[in-house]
C-alpha cells in the first residue's frame, strides 16, 4: 500500500499513524484506492472500473474520513478473491446501495430498463429445448448456499436477512455493472444471456410484489343483519382504472431481496460457475509490482534526461 505513494501529492508519513493498530496505521484515499483498485481487483470493468472502486471506497470507509486503510482494503479485496458465490454476491449486491451508490448513478441507470423489460421474441424459446432437460441434469445443487446462510449462527456475521430490499433503480445499476464485468470473459455471449435471463425474472419478481403489497386488505366481517357503515361504503365503491381506491396516497415501491437475487442467479449455471472461479491473486500482485517498477524506471529516466538537458 505505501508504493501507491509514489508520484502522488501525498506522502505515506502524512498518512502514517502509528498510534493505530498496525494493519490500520497506512490510509489512502480515493484516488490512491482506485489506482490499487485496477491494479489488483479481479472485477475489471472497463471504463466502468472507477465507478465500481469509488462505490467499493465508500463501503469501506465506515468512519467517513476520506480514508481507507490496509485492513479495509483487504477486506474489500478478499470477499472478491477468496469468497464463496454468495459472498461475492452479496458484496455486489452491497455495492448498488447506499451509501455505496450515489442517487445520481441510480438514476442514470433508468435508461436501460427497457432493455430487459422487452419480450424474448418467440423464436429464441424453442431453439434450445431440445437440451434443456440434458443440461439440467448436469446442473449442481446449489440449494446449500441459502441453507447455509439461513442457518448461520455466528452473532457477529452479516446475514443475508440483514440487507435491505433493492430498488428498481439499484437493481438496473446491478445489471449494468454485470454486464460491465462479462466483457472479457471467453463466455461472453453465454454470461449475457444468463444475465438478461434473471434480470427479466427479477423484474417479473419485483412488479407480483408490488402488486401483492398494494392490494387493499380484505374488510372484516360483518355481523348478520348490521346496517353497512359509510367509511365501509366509502372503502369499498371508487377505484380508478388500476384497482387502486382514489384518493389513496399508499404506493409501494417496486423492490427485491437479496435472496431473491441469489436464488434466481442460482438457476443459470454460466452464472454460478463465474461467480465460483478463484482468481490468481499472487499473480495479480506480482504484475502490479513489475509494472510499478517499469513506471519508476522510467519515470527516473525521464527525470534524469530532463536534469541534463537543463544543464
Amino acid at each position: 500500500m505505501t508504493s501507491c505513494y509514489w508520484g502522488s501529492s501525498s506522502s505515506a508519513v502524512q498518512r502514517h499513524d502509528p498510534s493505530l493498530p498496525y494493519l490500520e496505521q497506512y490510509r489512502i484515499d480515493p484516488v490512491q484506492f482506485t489506482q490499487l483498485f485496477t491494479s489488483l481487483a479481479p472485477w475489471v470493468c472497463g471504463g466502468h472500473t472507477s465507478t465500481l472502486s469509488a462505490r467499493l471506497f465508500r463501503l469501506l470507509d465506515h468512519n467517513k474520513d476520506g480514508l481507507v486503510n490496509f485492513k479495509e482494503f483487504i477486506t474489500g479485496l478478499s470477499g472478491m478473491f477468496h469468497g464463496d458465490l454468495t459472498e461475492k454476491l452479496k458484496l455486489l449486491f452491497k455495492l448498488h446501495l447506499p451509501p455505496a451508490l450515489c442517487p445520481e448513478e441510480a438514476e442514470s441507470a433508468l435508461e436501460a430498463t427497457h432493455f430487459f423489460t422487452e419480450e424474448e421474441p418467440q423464436g429464441e424459446k424453442g431453439q434450445d429445448g431440445g437440451g434443456d432437460a440434458e443440461e439440467k441434469k448436469e446442473v449442481k445443487d446449489y440449494r446449500y448456499y441459502l441453507r447455509m446462510w439461513a442457518e448461520e449462527k455466528e452473532p457477529k456475521a452479516e446475514s443475508i436477512r440483514d440487507l435491505p430490499r433493492m430498488s428498481q433503480e439499484q437493481f438496473i445499476s446491478l445489471c449494468k455493472t454485470l454486464y460491465n464485468l462479462f466483457g472479457e470473459d471467453p463466455l461472453e455471449q453465454q454470461l449475457y444471456h444468463s444475465i438478461a435471463t434473471v434480470a427479466s425474472l427479477l423484474l417479473r419478481i419485483g412488479e407480483v410484489g408490488k402488486r401483492f403489497a398494494q392490494a387493499p386488505p380484505p374488510p372484516p366481517p360483518r355481523e348478520e343483519g348490521a346496517e353497512p357503515d359509510e367509511e365501509t361504503e366509502d372503502d369499498a365503491a371508487p377505484t380508478d382504472d388500476g384497482g387502486r381506491r382514489r384518493g389513496s396516497v399508499l404506493d409501494v415501491d417496486w423492490s427485491i431481496t437479496f435472496e431473491q437475487v441469489l436464488a434466481s442467479l442460482l438457476t443459470e449455471a454460466p452464472l454460478v460457475d463465474f461467480f465460483e472461479k478463484r482468481r490468481d491473486f499472487q499473480g495479480k500482485m506480482a504484475a502490479s509490482k513489475a509494472q510499478r517498477a517499469v513506471e519508476r524506471q522510467t519515470s527516473s529516466t525521464s527525470d534524469h534526461e530532463l536534469t541534463q538537458h537543463s544543464a
